[in-house]
């Protein structure tokens, strides 16, 4: 895409924020993921989508979904394709969203470390449709 990253949320936020958000409601979310999410680099606003690493593509999707204020996060695979420095780095990100309010739900289908299993309330580990395991 050749829009940047405001660009982007600003679209998201025309497209998910309720009708009667007025520019400034609109841009207030947006500045308030932006400093949540992207820890305050507000040079990230200005640089386009195309230019962003792939923990940062994901991060921005995350800012866009979170946009609509939604009651569940669902995240298919959400570690695919990361090394696991930035693995921990996205993780981290779902886990303020988290302390936020925000009901964060990763479907993992293989390669969960060790080190991922900190940044989890309640695992279910489903084998054949049935649940194996459940717990903290």
């Amino acid at each position: 895409s050749n829009l940047t990253v405001k660009e982007t949320l600003m679209c998201a936020a025309i497209a998910c924020c309720p009708p009667e958000f007025s520019e400034h409601e609109r841009n207030v979310a947006i500045m308030t993921l932006v400093e949540l999410l992207f820890s305050s680099d507000v040079n990230l606003l200005h640089r386009k989508v195309y230019d962003l690493t792939l923990v940062e593509q994901r991060i921005l999707c995350l800012a866009a979904e979170c946009l609509r204020s939604p009651q569940f996060i669902f995240i298919n695979d959400p570690l695919a394709g990361l090394n696991i420095e930035h693995q921990m780095y996205y993780l981290r990100k779902l886990r303020l969203l988290a302390h936020k309010g925000y009901a964060i739900i990763l479907c993992m289908k293989e390669g969960v470390c060790m080190a991922t299993l900190q940044f989890i309330d309640v695992i279910y580990v489903l084998s054949r449709g049935q649940c194996a395991f459940s717990g903290k």
